[in-house]
């Protein structure tokens, strides 16, 4: 059963479930990929229900108990199970040659079929991204496990572009700062996967009362919820550290997209960034830097 699924049968109104089991089932709904790391008692307390109640839910769901419906969810993660995908990578063999494929083939036939579903994932979406931080006062580049360092990266390439971008990792001292001092033309933007972690959707959910502007960024099979304005769903082919590549991709085509919207602001900030690491000596320029043939520049302007 895929994770689309399993969220469709817990919200199918039970009304022979008491109170507390139904509580649970809108719990696990609304927090199903969470699920997948929660023990027991975690759900329990969450819930605000017993444990007894969360494994007499799951029973009545059709499942042994929690931890039967904990690894159905987990089976459903893109690449969940890291020790168990490498072993199957590994012994992959190429059945017309009859011998094992090299990790190149592998990982290059991998993020080529990924990279081909991201145009039709991400859509118009990512323009009205782009519409969104063009008028942000501030933004707000939040993540953390694994998307950590996805999340560095965007917001690196960003503040080249923009300004006022910083990165915080969620569930932070920093990142709580950000958010006391959060005003409503502010822009978040939550990074969420490969690993969905509590600390990020945690943030999410509070930064949504305090500024409209929220965009979630995440996989196909990602959070649910919560709900917020713009969502990017960015495809990963599960084989293992499958995110960055796409990531990589979508950072790019945001840049151009900020381009095509207001060529005149990105490129005469992107100029000013090149000089002040220039000046301060952490990028060496050619021996006539000028507005054209500066590196970043030229690179981003291409060949307007």
């Amino acid at each position: 059963m895929s994770l689309d699924d399993l969220r469709s049968e817990l919200g199918r109104p039970r009304p022979d479930f008491t109170p507390s089991m139904a509580r649970v089932t809108y719990w696990l709904s609304e927090h199903l990929i969470e699920t997948a790391w929660l023990t027991l008692d975690d759900v329990a307390v969450s819930a605000g229900v017993s444990p007894a109640s969360v494994v007499r839910a799951c029973q009545l769901l059709g499942y042994e108990g929690y931890s039967h419906f904990q690894r159905t969810v987990r089976d459903g993660l893109p690449g969940s199970d890291l020790v168990n995908k490498l072993t199957r990578l590994a012994n992959e063999t190429d059945s017309a040659k009859g011998k094992r494929r090299s990790p190149v083939d592998r990982v290059l036939t991998a993020e080529r079929e990924n990279l081909e579903r991201l145009a039709p994932l991400i859509g118009e979406t990512l323009g009205k991204v782009a519409d969104v931080l063009l008028h942000a006062s501030r933004i707000g580049v939040v993540s953390a496990l694994s998307s950590a360092t996805l999340g560095q990266s965007l917001a690196a390439h960003l503040a080249f572009v923009l300004d006022n971008v910083s990165f915080f990792e969620s569930g932070s001292a920093a990142g709580w700062m950000f958010y006391r001092d959060l005003g409503p033309e502010d822009v978040v933007l939550a990074l969420c996967f490969p690993r969905y972690a509590k600390a990020t959707l945690d943030m999410v959910r509070q930064v949504r009362g305090k500024t409209p502007h929220v965009v979630l960024i995440t996989d196909p099979v990602g959070p649910h919820g919560p709900k917020t304005q713009l969502r990017l769903r960015v495809p990963i082919s599960g084989d293992l550290f499958s995110a960055g590549p796409p990531m990589a991709v979508v950072t790019q085509m945001l840049v151009h997209e900020l381009l095509d919207r207001d060529a005149n602001r990105i490129l005469m900030h992107l100029k000013m960034t090149e000089e002040a690491l220039a000046q301060a000596g952490i990028l060496q320029q050619g021996p006539s830097p000028t507005m054209t043939g500066s590196s970043l520049f030229r690179v981003v302007r291409g060949g307007r």
